[in-house]
């Protein structure tokens, strides 16, 4: 647990990911967690559930399938303490993303569910960079991402870190 906080708070000052923002709360209720926030499209949604699914397909390479569900599971389950919304998704086995429950996610900002899938796929590197490397773990993701990997870019899930792709000498 405190390693992801740790990660998160990484991903936060490299600009990754933002801090949360607190709700306005007037007596006691949530009146609203800012004006006029924009929420996710369904062709979005579909976008993140692939390359979540795609994501953990890399994982499940490296270290298997079984594994891979366990860890995919564990990491979402840490993502959902600083995500909450995160809490009602779940991975099948399958690898896929499932959203049992879409009446909380359907009301959730679309800046902060980009937040939390961006900070997933983060997360899924980083377990991966013990086992074969910084620069590995990054390829692997963008390898794993395959075609959308510009459509998660341009959503601002993912990022390519081109320094760290040129620079041979931090793979371990």
């Amino acid at each position: 647990m405190q390693s992801f906080d740790e990660l998160l708070l990484h991903l936060q000052r490299l600009g990754l990911v933002a801090a949360p923002v607190a709700p306005r709360v007037v007596e006691g209720k949530v009146v609203s967690t800012a004006p006029g926030e924009e929420l996710l499209a369904p062709q979005e949604w579909r976008l993140l559930i692939e390359g979540t699914r795609r994501v953990s397909l890399a994982v499940a390479r490296l270290i298997g399938p079984r594994e891979a569900l366990k860890v995919l599971r564990d990491i979402l389950d840490d993502c959902s303490t600083a995500f909450p919304a995160f809490a009602t998704l779940q991975i099948a086995s399958t690898g896929y993303l499932q959203v049992p429950d879409t009446s909380q996610l359907d009301r959730m900002p679309r800046q902060e569910l980009l937040e939390g899938f961006n900070a997933l796929i983060a997360t899924c590197q980083y377990f991966c960079v013990p086992l074969i490397g910084e620069v590995e773990a990054h390829k692997l993701m963008i390898q794993g991402l395959g075609d959308i990997c510009t459509s998660m870019i341009t959503l601002g899930v993912f990022r390519v870190n081109n320094g760290l792709l040129a620079s041979p000498h931090k793979s371990s």
